[in-house]
């Protein structure tokens, strides 16, 4: 486990320092645009909901679970963790459920210093179609490790599914920033 954890702390750093290499810039810590506090599920099942209101709220569930999923240190970890399960449904959820992080993770973390923050920077229009939603989300992102830093941007697509309870993020995929958003 100690191994894993040492690989997982190997990855992070060559990935900061490559980002680092292709231009990215240290920058001091961004600022949470949005409350990272899991948040009352907003149900627009229950009442009419204009068409704007729906995507508003696909929309505000889609960023909420991107900021839990990345805004984290090791303090933060599982509580960030249980964010994330709170707004996911599905296949996403279960596969959350299963990854609990572990207390040997967390002191791994501790030990590294490691910690993840990011901030919205964008919300294209969604698509949303019935119970159905993608949403896109833009994210300036920081990650540091024993005191570096890094940081980036990453687009980031939401899937989601309107249940009785309200929207749920049922998948999660970081794009490639030269992928078509689409």
């Amino acid at each position: 486990m100690t191994r894993l954890l040492a690989v997982i702390a190997a990855v992070i750093v060559t990935a900061a320092a490559a980002l680092t290499a292709f231009g990215a810039t240290v920058d001091p810590a961004p600022r949470p645009a949005h409350p990272v506090d899991p948040p009352a599920l907003i149900d627009s099942v229950r009442r009419p909901a204009t068409r704007a209101a729906v995507e508003q709220a696909a929309t505000r569930v889609a960023v909420r679970y991107a900021l839990a999923a990345r805004n984290w240190s090791a303090r933060t970890a599982r509580a960030a963790w249980r964010r994330q399960q709170v707004l996911a449904g599905g296949r996403l959820r279960r596969q959350l459920t299963r990854t609990r992080p572990t207390r040997a993770q967390v002191v791994a973390l501790e030990a590294e210093r490691g910690s993840q923050l990011a901030v919205t920077v964008g919300t294209p229009r969604p698509q949303v179609t019935g119970r159905r939603a993608v949403v896109l989300v833009e994210l300036a992102e920081r990650a540091a490790t024993r005191g570096r830093a890094v940081t980036y941007r990453t687009r980031n697509r939401a899937a989601l599914t309107r249940t009785p309870s309200g929207w749920r993020v049922t998948g999660w995929t970081v794009l490639p920033m030269s992928e078509p958003a689409r």
